[in-house]
């Protein structure tokens, strides 16, 4: 029985099952850094990727995700982040705390009547 024949993958087909841009793919090729047939020069030269060499090379270059570690702060208490102590300020221009509070008040009017 003849092989099975497995049609190739476009750098468009990578971008699809993965995410990442078909020029981050075309890179890639172009350095010589995952398996390819390269058809045509330059510009407008083409890649296509056999799926099971694809398959391979991408469970290869997969890496391990860590969770983040807490970052304390000097005073050994959980770090808040930026804009800690501004608690209970706002950073809306006068305009819009203006527009918030006659809202506000306009609703507040309303749900009495």
């Amino acid at each position: 029985m003849p092989p099975s024949i497995v049609k190739p993958l476009t750098t468009k087909d990578l971008s699809e099952m993965t995410g990442f841009s078909m020029d981050y793919f075309q890179k890639l090729a172009r350095a010589g850094k995952i398996p390819c047939q390269r058809l045509g020069y330059g510009s407008r030269a083409m890649f296509l990727f056999d799926s099971a060499e694809f398959e391979q090379w991408w469970k290869s270059n997969l890496r391990k995700v860590e969770p983040c570690r807490e970052v304390r702060s000097a005073s050994g208490g959980r770090s808040t982040g930026r804009g800690s102590g501004s608690k209970g300020k706002t950073t809306k221009s006068p305009l819009a705390q203006k527009v918030d509070q006659l809202l506000v008040s306009g609703l507040a009017a309303m749900s009495k009547s």
